[in-house]
């Protein structure tokens, strides 16, 4: 495997993901693909240098402006160390806490306590489920009702993001 690197990038725009790993530079690193989570030894890290987001990113887990993350690294050693340096992410990115027992918890990763959104909570035929306000960073809805597939909605000032949610 070789050098995975990002220099000089900036990211402005908006990554919507259903799956893990998602981020504005770069995703995740290597993870060995169709032969299963695994990775080669020595393995280099993803390393990103002079790069800056302020752009949104979504996605269930390993989510970041800048990055998503590492899947795997095995015997990482003196060539394969990754690294983020003189970078910085300034953008929010909404993820998914938790989908259990009707309950929905989200995040606003990058938000402050003082920024105002509306989560809305949609079955898959568009039909309202809930909505409310909240200011910060997480909340919850709860969907008593709602089992199988819905789509949240989180709205704010510079943010506008769907996530598909599978709720048992």
């Amino acid at each position: 495997m070789g050098p995975c690197r990002a220099e000089n990038c900036y990211f402005g725009g908006t990554v919507v993901a259903t799956g893990n790993y998602a981020g504005g530079i770069v995703g995740g690193g290597y993870d060995g693909g169709q032969f299963g989570p695994g990775s080669a030894p020595n393995t280099p890290c993803v390393s990103i240098l002079n790069c800056s987001s302020d752009g949104t990113v979504t996605g269930a887990n390993c989510v970041g402006g800048l990055f998503g993350g590492e899947p795997v690294c095995v015997q990482c050693w003196a060539n394969g160390i990754g690294y983020i340096q003189n970078s910085e992410s300034n953008g929010k990115k909404v993820r998914l806490v938790q989908a259990f027992n009707g309950q929905v918890i989200v995040s606003v990763d990058g938000a402050q306590a003082k920024d105002q959104f509306v989560i809305s909570a949609y079955d898959a035929d568009g039909m309202l489920l809930g909505k409310h306000d909240f200011n910060g960073t997480n909340t919850s809805i709860y969907l008593p009702k709602s089992n199988g597939m819905i789509i949240l909605k989180v709205n704010g000032k510079n943010l506008k993001e769907s996530l598909k949610v599978v709720v048992k």
